[in-house]
């Protein structure tokens, strides 16, 4: 994918509240369920898959809500329609599970990843459209969401006090002092621990930690 729409996506990701991961048969075809799978739970986005993308992600994992549309359940058909991002990989936007276009999310921007440019914008256009094999672009967006973690604690003015090693990442402002350590349980839905005051805070996701950040240094949202 295009190195700008990339960190585009991974901005637009990081900013919103309520997204969804929409994926169609194309993460199958690029053999992205991997990829998928690091991308839900590195950002703890919920994952509904269409018909074409059945065996894309666990149906027993808590981020998934099953699949879209007139034959969907319920949660995702709620969960997309409330949605403010709707990240539509490999998907298409098929009628059976828009429905009505104009009525379809209707407060949700779309990055949509494709390999065939003719499918940007041909039923929904997208903020974010990233012509590409789903893998490799799911694998830039991972990256560019992890680098985003220390770009936006420099945005905050804290680059001078953040220090990132192998076993976690150290801020210190003020008398705030936080250490951010990964989860070492590879299978946990905890992917990292927020030490601060002597106590350790669960945190399941690369948005909850940057929420935490925000909040602990004062920095507005």
């Amino acid at each position: 994918g295009h190195p700008r729409m990339i960190k585009e996506a991974a901005q637009l990701i990081l900013k919103a509240q309520q997204p969804i991961l929409y994926v169609g048969g194309g993460v199958l075809k690029s053999r992205a369920a991997t990829a998928l799978r690091e991308l839900a739970e590195l950002t703890g986005i919920p994952v509904v898959t269409t018909l074409m993308a059945r065996g894309a992600f666990p149906d027993d994992h808590p981020l998934c809500l099953g699949m879209p549309g007139m034959h969907g359940t319920a949660t995702a058909v709620t969960a997309m329609q409330k949605s403010d991002l709707l990240i539509a990989l490999g998907s298409r936007f098929d009628d059976r599970v828009t429905g009505k276009v104009a009525a379809f999310a209707p407060d949700a921007k779309i990055i949509h990843v494709d390999i065939d440019p003719a499918e940007q914008g041909k039923v929904r256009k997208p903020d974010v459209p990233i012509v590409g094999d789903c893998r490799l672009v799911i694998e830039e967006m991972i990256v560019a969401l992890r680098d985003l973690l220390a770009d936006s604690l420099a945005l905050w003015g804290v680059e001078g006090r953040v220090r990132v090693a192998d076993e976690g990442v150290h801020v210190s402002v003020g008398e705030v002092r936080l250490d951010i350590m990964p989860a070492v349980d590879a299978d946990s839905p905890i992917r990292w621990w927020i030490l601060r005051d002597g106590r350790r805070r669960p945190c399941p996701s690369v948005l909850g930690l940057l929420r935490s950040l925000r909040n602990a240094l004062g920095v507005p949202g």
